[in-house]
């Protein structure tokens, strides 16, 4: 797993070590990464062991020193980087089967990722989590 940088902000620590848009971010101090919580989390630490792999395939560790609220300052293609979980309760009653023709696309999609409910609110059922999403939660 690994979040795509889509987008380098001018000024940032990610500018800096001189990161682009297609590189891949692996790991952020031996943590593996499968979505911007994990990084969020991996990146408050000061002291920073993050592995990098390049488009053309070659992986560089990047070891540095940073401030703890200096974030690395990259937007990422997804929020989650293992891909979203989708709902397989198919109820009745579902809200997103009663969506109106013709809206844009991502109010179609059958999500149940507590991830998602946790960085925009999307609406979940939590009948899909398993103990280890609670315990990532806890």
């Amino acid at each position: 797993m690994y979040g795509r940088i889509l987008k380098i902000y001018p000024g940032s620590l990610a500018e800096e070590l001189e990161l682009v848009p297609g590189d891949k971010l692996l790991e952020i101090n031996g943590i593996k990464l499968r979505d911007i919580i994990d990084v969020s989390f991996a990146f408050a630490d000061e002291e920073i062991e993050m592995l990098v792999e390049h488009e053309d395939g070659q992986q560089e560790v990047y070891e540095f020193d940073k401030d703890y609220d200096e974030e690395l300052g990259v937007e990422f293609e997804s929020a989650v980087f293992d891909g979203i979980r989708h709902c397989a309760n198919n109820c009745l009653f579902c809200f997103v089967d009663q969506v109106a023709p013709d809206m844009r696309e991502s109010l179609n999609i059958k999500d149940d990722d507590y991830r998602m409910s946790f960085l925009y609110g999307n609406f979940i059922t939590m009948t899909n989590m398993v103990d280890a999403d609670f315990q990532r939660i806890k």
